[in-house]
């Protein structure tokens, strides 16, 4: 299991439930989600490794 797909296992249902209790619509809260991990894979590769969570939390 690579680094990226550990931070989406654990972190998936906090960044959910992040949005979800922002804007109260399960659809958007989806999108939201969605965007965010398509984005931090995007992106990750001008991270350091230890600052990924820190990092995924500062896309949202």
């Amino acid at each position: 299991m690579s680094v990226v797909e550990q931070i989406y296992n654990e972190q998936v249902d906090k960044v959910y439930a992040y949005f979800y209790i922002k804007c109260l619509n399960r659809h958007v809260a989806e999108d939201l989600t969605s965007q965010t991990f398509v984005k931090f894979v995007e992106q990750k590769s001008d991270v350091v490794e230890s600052n990924l969570v820190k990092y995924l939390y500062g896309i949202m």
